[in-house]
């Protein structure tokens, strides 16, 4: 049996999905500004490190792409889960706008943060 305190599975998925979208693309843009991939790759050599590490004369240039996915994703998915476990009675409050204007928003800050590729 369900209350109106205990959300359902289905609920606790559409929530997860909800909070998920803005969370991804806002972290995302906080590892990419902030220099916070969870590794670096270094597609030269097929080294991997731990962090944000810059590029060396050996190894080529770091490719910081896949390690800003796992920290957006990762962290994302911590946020959501903590959000979807809310009573049904708070999470109905959530706009589903957010799940696609946050990501729209933050077009023009990603494209401000890598202005410096295009000088």
């Amino acid at each position: 049996m369900s209350t109106e305190f205990e959300p359902t599975g289905s609920e606790r998925q559409r929530v997860f999905a909800l909070v998920f979208a803005p969370c991804v693309a806002l972290l995302y843009w906080v590892s990419d500004v902030w220099r916070f991939p969870t590794f670096s790759y270094y597609p030269a050599s097929g080294l991997y490190t731990w962090g944000w590490t810059p590029s060396t004369p050996d190894d080529g240039p770091a490719m910081y792409w896949y390690g800003w996915i796992v920290t957006s994703a990762l962290g994302a998915a911590l946020i959501a889960g903590l959000v979807s476990a809310l009573p049904a009675s708070v999470t109905r409050k959530i706009p589903a706008s957010l799940s696609w204007l946050v990501p729209t928003l933050l077009v023009p800050a990603m494209l401000y943060s890598l202005k410096f590729y295009w000088r």
